[in-house]
């Protein structure tokens, strides 16, 4: 049986890190570095064909492991961050007053 939640929660994670990016201090550094171990995770997911919780499981486990799940869930987490925040910053744009010209 294929559950799926795997890929929401990948998805929900990604997005919270990559928000978390634009902070500063401690907040910062956890979000890059859960970042850089998500990548490795799923690199490592995609080289073995199986996901890594899989392996915690034993010989049987209860779910099948679909680890292009938690990629398209990182993946679809990029394109939306990206699009927010392309949105935001459209949106600053238009309502900042513009600079007088000088003559």
């Amino acid at each position: 049986m294929f559950g799926g939640l795997s890929g929401i929660v990948m998805a929900a994670f990604t997005y919270l890190c990559l928000d978390g990016l634009n902070e500063t201090g401690a907040w910062r550094r956890l979000c890059r570095v859960a970042l850089i171990l998500l990548v490795v995770k799923m690199s490592i997911e995609m080289t073995l064909g199986s996901s890594l919780e899989s392996f915690a499981e034993g010989e049987s486990p209860s779910f099948v492991p679909v680890p292009s799940a938690h990629i398209a869930g990182a993946v679809t987490a990029l394109i939306l961050f990206a699009s927010t925040s392309l949105a935001g910053l459209h949106k600053m744009r238009a309502t900042r007053p513009s600079l007088p010209s000088g003559g």
